[in-house]
């Protein structure tokens, strides 16, 4: 949609259907875009008075966008709102929240430090928020990872923030476990850079399970680095410190969201993990 010169904000793809993709724009539209012909199939408008979009991530029929502390749920066949998250505290504002691999919880990190877990279909609180750490610094990413003999049971999120600091948790029947916890300012500490670190810190921006090696992970920073992560027992560690760092071009400020695929899902292979895909931002 090229009609108006209008910033996007926010960008999901919907599971079951790999040429639709949801775009948020600065305009308060919601786009549903069939990318194989580039047409808008469906058109949301967002409350007038609401603030911009700065997640969204789709489900087969739904479709969540948070803007500040509030999350709104859309049904994509409608286009109506079929539910919305409005916390009492709207100080805290939401992140880069996720959908658990079934597809029934909501995975919400905060700007206080909270991984909050809503229902998908009500946005209603499930299960007990977890206290990411006790500096109350912002947690600002979650993935989660499924069992491997029960796709359906989500067994250990992972999440990011602004303590430079990956960390896992177990997740179980009524309550959770530390996994182990990985700072990563050190290692992805750019010597050739004349910034100093604060104008350029490795937060922890964006994390993914690789889909194809359950026991490994990739995570973003704000200093434009990508840590290959693997998982043994309670611990996680890098995957080899000579090649676990990946630097994504010097002059870039920070890796937004990275994506994994396999170079041929029907030949298996030892090293699945082929290709990166990674939103960046660039230095104005």
């Amino acid at each position: 949609d090229v009609s108006k010169e209008c910033s996007v904000t926010a960008l999901a793809s919907q599971p079951g259907s790999p040429d639709m993709i949801w775009a948020a724009r600065e305009d308060k539209c919601l786009l549903g875009i069939d990318t194989r012909s580039n047409v808008v199939e469906t058109r949301i408008t967002l409350p007038a008075g609401g603030e911009l979009v700065g997640s969204c991530v789709a489900s087969a029929t739904s479709v969540y966008v948070g803007a500040e502390s509030n999350i709104l749920n859309y049904d994509t066949r409608k286009g109506l709102l079929t539910a919305a998250y409005v916390p009492q505290n709207q100080t805290n504002e939401v992140n880069n929240f996720s959908l658990s691999p079934d597809g029934s919880q909501l995975l919400v990190p905060t700007d206080e430090g909270e991984l909050v877990f809503l229902n998908a279909s009500t946005l209603a609180k499930c299960r007990e928020t977890i206290r990411i750490n006790d500096e109350e610094q912002v947690c600002s990413c979650v993935t989660a990872r499924t069992s491997l003999s029960n796709p359906s049971t989500t067994i250990d999120v992972l999440t990011g923030g602004f303590d430079c600091t990956v960390r896992r948790f177990a997740v179980e029947k009524e309550n959770y476990r530390v996994r182990g916890t990985l700072d990563v300012s050190n290692a992805v500490k750019d010597e050739n850079s004349a910034l100093p670190l604060a104008f350029n810190p490795p937060f922890v921006n964006c994390i993914e399970f690789d889909s194809f090696s359950n026991d490994s992970a990739v995570a973003g920073t704000g200093n434009g680095s990508l840590c290959l992560m693997k998982f043994r027992g309670d611990s996680i560690n890098f995957k080899d410190l000579r090649t676990s760092i990946l630097r994504v071009r010097s002059n870039a400020t920070s890796c937004l969201r990275p994506s994994s695929y396999a170079s041929d899902a029907n030949r298996p292979s030892p090293h699945p993990l082929r290709y990166l895909l990674i939103a960046r931002q660039w230095p104005t």
